[in-house]
């Protein structure tokens, strides 16, 4: 399993609350996913996630490194959807009623039409 892998694999794992439902979702074994999450914590030397027979809970030094893979994995799906020159993501506009009627109102559909992943709100 790559560190890629495993920082997804730990993120599945604090946001199920379960090594074998994250497991599952991830597409390994448990034992696996075990393993990978103890090399990950021998690696940074801390304990990430405290693990009882019923339910993981991340220590402290846990959440804040799932805070971090969070962003990494999202800035990582962001460069996979840049690269093909798709546009996502939400847009807040305020402008004036008047511009808004007779620029942005009439073009707005084409350029949803265009980027279906984009959210504009206009205020």
């Amino acid at each position: 399993m790559d560190r890629l892998d495993t920082l997804r694999l730990f993120v599945r794992i604090v946001d199920r609350g379960s090594f074998s439902a994250a497991a599952a979702d991830c597409g390994v074994s448990r034992p696996v996913a075990t393993a990978a999450i103890k090399a990950l914590e021998q690696r940074l030397g801390t304990r990430l996630l405290q693990r009882s027979t019923r339910h993981v809970q991340p220590t402290l030094e846990g959440e804040a490194y799932h805070r971090r893979c969070v962003a990494i994995l999202a800035d990582l799906e962001d460069a996979d959807r840049g690269a093909n020159g798709a546009v996502a993501g939400l847009v807040r506009v305020d402008v004036a009623g008047h511009i808004a009627r007779t620029v942005l109102l009439p073009a707005l559909p084409d350029l949803l039409a265009k980027h279906p992943a984009l959210n504009v709100h206009l205020g």
